[in-house]
């Protein structure tokens, strides 16, 4: 399960509606702003073919001014952010920059476009471009934060957050410190950071699936199993939530987990993925008949889902009481370089508990 971000994290959507909100106001003014094409795309939403279009036919028209083509390639540009061709939308934010090197919103932008390739180092660079004009841009600091924290360095993605909080309280960014305090090995201030975010935001799901989590990992299972079930029962949620809800009843012994995993599938907007994963609880699959996604265009999703697929057979198995055929899914789980996934650290954590 990936952190944003499946959390919550919509990068590219909020960018992409900053953008239009920006642009839009600033063409009110230029001489572009009379034409249809480059209202047509500051104004495009819907899939990611529909506003690329657009926007396309705006930058290809010859008409703009430089300031318009900035505007049209940065809001086409945060399209294909938000979909599994980000490599598409770098050459529009480069060709932004380079027409208006001071342009944050490109910088922001294509901060996100590295982030889906897995650039975390440049993407941070753009981002330190954005603060360094806008030091208390409090989602920009949350946003590296996680970068850092994906790219092991803890103590860097905690500063941040500090930074963040001391400027403005947030659920999220006690949240996000939370879960590098995890990462970093302190569980304890990991809890008092989730404590807070609840008292900001006592009906986030968000808030209820990381205590959940942190209570997992100490082995509360009946604490886990509770706060799962407030997160799955959220209308937001998804099913990698459901399957974490069924995890924790299980292993608290409560005995109608199958039966509410599978009424909360039915509600399940329907997916492949993690579905295999959730028919393989419920009886209808076989182990070997469970077949990870490809990650596309972003082949380091491909080993995610790999990686998932590890973990919750292994756990299949540490059900089915079957340790010797959990284990080596697990092992395979926890060596995977997948920073961004939670499945890696919880696959250690189950084979620490079967080592005792």
């Amino acid at each position: 399960m990936h952190r944003s971000i499946r959390r919550p994290l919509r990068l590219a959507l909020f960018t992409f509606a900053c953008a239009v909100a920006s642009f839009a106001a600033a063409a009110q003014d230029s001489p572009e702003s009379l034409d249809e094409s480059l209202q047509r795309c500051l104004a495009a939403s819907g899939p990611t073919v529909v506003i690329t279009a657009s926007c396309s036919a705006a930058i290809d028209s010859n008409r703009l001014t430089p300031k318009g083509l900035a505007a049209a390639l940065v809001v086409r540009a945060s399209a294909f952010s938000d979909s599994d061709r980000p490599d598409l939308g770098l050459p529009d934010a480069d060709r932004a920059l380079a027409i208006d090197p001071s342009l944050l919103l490109a910088h922001s932008v294509r901060a996100d476009l590295r982030a889906k390739l897995r650039d975390y180092k440049t993407a941070i660079e753009d981002l330190d471009a954005v603060l360094t004009q806008v030091p208390d841009d409090t989602r920009t600091l949350r946003r590296r934060a996680t970068f850092r924290d994906w790219l092991g360095n803890h103590q860097g993605a905690i500063d941040d957050f500090n930074t963040s909080l001391q400027i403005a309280p947030d659920a999220s960014a006690y949240v996000g410190r939370a879960i590098a305090y995890k990462e970093s090995g302190d569980s304890d201030r990991a809890m008092q950071d989730v404590a807070k975010a609840l008292e900001l935001s006592p009906d986030d799901p968000t808030v209820f699936y990381e205590r959940a989590q942190l209570r997992f990992k100490s082995g509360d299972f009946a604490g886990a199993a509770t706060d799962f079930a407030t997160a799955a029962d959220d209308q937001k949620s998804d099913g990698y939530v459901a399957i974490w809800a069924y995890l924790a009843a299980v292993r608290s012994g409560a005995p109608d987990a199958a039966k509410a995993l599978a009424a909360r599938a039915d509600r399940l907007e329907p997916k492949d993925w993690p579905g295999q994963i959730i028919e393989l609880y419920l009886g209808r699959r076989e182990p070997d008949a469970v077949k990870p996604p490809s990650g596309g265009h972003i082949p380091w999703m491909t080993d995610g889902y790999r990686c998932e697929a590890d973990f919750y057979l292994g756990e299949y198995y540490l059900l089915k009481g079957d340790a010797a055929a959990a284990r080596p899914l697990l092992e395979a789980a926890a060596n995977s370089k997948i920073a961004e996934f939670i499945e890696p650290g919880n696959a250690r954590d189950e084979l620490a508990r079967l080592n005792r």
